[in-house]
């Protein structure tokens, strides 16, 4: 067994680690296997690592948005990629195409109205909507290129020049959600299929980080550096904010439990707060906006 252990500093707050695992089989040195089928190069895993970091670095939601499409095609040989949004319209239980986030400007609106009338007969979204499951999956799954070409998808597909799509489910708090690469006259490879069901545990933890970080920023709160905590404050206000106890924090920090003490009472003094429970709600908050910055933010999936 083969194991890659990255640490990522989870949704702005610096002492906070995501520890990412990815594992595999040797198989007769030429390469590592992931559980399943299919073996991935150290390439691959090297790509894989990378699109995870990542992911992680952004703290602000729509930059996170505008960044997929790029990730997804340093990850996947295609011609675009783009993050879409799917909500079911009251009424006739069709689905509609609510939000779309994508590489470069081929679906343009009279594209758009094209696929979208007739999103609610395409097999994929067919699938999605009878529940299907969350791995991968291609247009070539549900139909031939010949039987694509002779349906009432094809004039939407010729519009954008791509013919085979690859399609992973991800969380959604509204609708469905899907991530897609796609491209014109090439199959993807079940390496392709494999490298997207390997990120998307990734790619669904980046995104409630970042929702996390955008309700915080709504919710008024304040980053730690606007309540004017001397360094070793800000330290301890930090594990705080994680829950540590003094003695814990003492340990971690190298002072006495009785040093940590007298830090907390100014952090509380500082905050405008007398009890510890809300201080590090207060400071949870404030950590997880601290590196998010300010501007617009769009409703999060």
């Amino acid at each position: 067994m083969v194991m890659h252990y990255i640490r990522i500093p989870k949704a702005g707050i610096d002492n906070t680690w995501i520890h990412v695992l990815v594992s595999g089989k040797r198989d007769s040195g030429l390469g590592e296997q992931p559980d399943g089928n299919m073996r991935l190069s150290h390439k691959d895993y090297d790509a894989l690592l990378k699109a995870i970091l990542e992911l992680h670095e952004h703290r602000e939601l729509e930059a996170f948005r505008k960044a997929i499409p790029g990730l997804l095609l340093g990850l996947i040989p295609a011609e675009w990629a783009g993050m879409l949004r799917y909500v079911v319209k009251e009424g006739n239980g069709k689905p509609c195409m609510d939000d779309l986030v994508c590489s470069d400007e081929r679906f343009t609106p009279q594209a758009k109205e094209e696929f979208a009338e007739n999103l609610g007969d395409h097999p994929i979204a067919d699938y999605y909507l009878k529940g299907g499951l969350f791995p991968a999956v291609k247009e070539s799954d549900f139909h031939s290129k010949t039987q694509l070409r002779n349906s009432k998808f094809w004039r939407a597909h010729s519009m954008v020049k791509l013919d085979e799509a690859l399609y992973l489910r991800v969380e959604s708090r509204q609708g469905m959600a899907s991530l897609s690469v796609a491209r014109w006259g090439k199959s993807f490879m079940e390496r392709d299929r494999q490298m997207l069901n390997l990120l998307r545990p990734h790619f669904d933890q980046a995104h409630r980080d970042v929702r996390l970080i955008a309700a915080a920023c709504r919710s008024g709160a304040r980053p730690l550096s606007a309540y004017g905590l001397l360094p070793r404050e800000t330290e301890v206000a930090r594990w705080v904010a994680m829950g540590k106890t003094n003695p814990e924090i003492g340990v971690i920090l190298d002072i006495s439990p009785r040093t940590v003490d007298k830090h907390a009472e100014r952090i509380f003094e500082k905050l405008g707060v007398e009890n510890r429970t809300t201080a590090a709600v207060l400071l949870a908050q404030a950590s997880t906006v601290e590196s998010s910055g300010n501007g617009s933010l769009r409703a999060a999936w």
